[in-house]
Formats: structure tokens, sequence, C-alpha cells
């Protein structure tokens, strides 16, 4: 993983914290680089900011496809529901 990329679009985001595709590149990147943990917490901002938004649930899906403890991903696919209601 290209930690300096990931360093730029992290400045990019705090920047610009309503930018969903350029949030959904950082998460992509995370976890491209197995840092899932973070591509997560990513994808959820993403849905927080538009519940609807199809690359922001692709991202959290293929994530939590990858996520070891089926518990936990029932949280967070639990705490993104609520977002939207």
């Amino acid at each position: 993983m290209n930690e300096r990329l990931v360093e730029s679009l992290r400045r990019a985001v705090d920047a610009a914290p309503s930018d969903i595709p350029l949030r959904l590149l950082l998460g992509r990147l995370l976890l491209d680089g197995g840092v899932r943990e973070e591509a997560i917490a990513v994808a959820v901002a993403a849905l927080q900011l538009d519940s609807t938004n199809e690359d922001s649930r692709s991202l959290m899906n293929e994530a939590l496809r990858l996520e070891p403890n089926a518990a936990s991903a029932s949280v967070v696919v639990s705490a993104t529901e609520d977002v939207g209601t």
C-alpha cells in the first residue's frame, strides 16, 4: 500500500469531509491494502453522508465479506441501517 497516497487522501478527506467519492477512494485503497477496519470506518462515514449511495454500500459489503467475526459485522451493519432512519 502506498502510504504517502493514503496519507494525502486522509488529509483531503479532512479538508472535504462531505466528498463521498474521495472517501470511497480512500476506503478502496485501505481495503486493498489490508486495512479492513479503517476501510469499514470510511464506508460507515460515507453511508452517514448518503445512506443510499450504492458505491458506499458496495465498499461496506466487500469489507464485511472479509470480516472474520460475523458478530461484529452485524453490529456495523445495524449501525449503518440506523443512519437511514
